[in-house]
């Protein structure tokens, strides 16, 4: 009789490996984003890199046209789509006494 509990955990721990092991993880559907940076907007690669949720595969693009988005310094001349702030720079220009620029 001492028999009977020892194999009823035998039985329960063999159902609980196969079920277990039967179970099928589904798999995540990445979705890739192509990215192009213009060359003064390279250093904020980083943090599309660093910000993009699981599941998102970041690629980075040869030229704007092939992108899905861009990222540039400066506004271009012709908007064709949305157009989003992301950043700010301040530009600081120091010179000397002696130059001719003053202001």
């Amino acid at each position: 009789m001492r028999r009977l509990p020892f194999l009823q955990a035998w039985v329960l721990l063999g159902c609980l490996l196969a079920a277990c092991a039967s179970r099928a993880t589904v798999p995540v559907e990445a979705e890739l984003v192509d990215v192009y940076a213009s060359p003064a907007a390279q250093p904020w690669l980083t943090d599309v890199f660093a910000c993009a949720p699981p599941g998102l595969v970041v690629r980075v693009a040869a030229r704007p046209s092939e992108a899905d988005l861009v990222l540039r310094l400066g506004g271009p001349d012709l908007v064709t789509g949305q157009v989003y702030q992301v950043g700010s720079e301040q530009v600081l220009v120091v010179v000397h006494r002696q130059s001719p620029v003053q202001n």
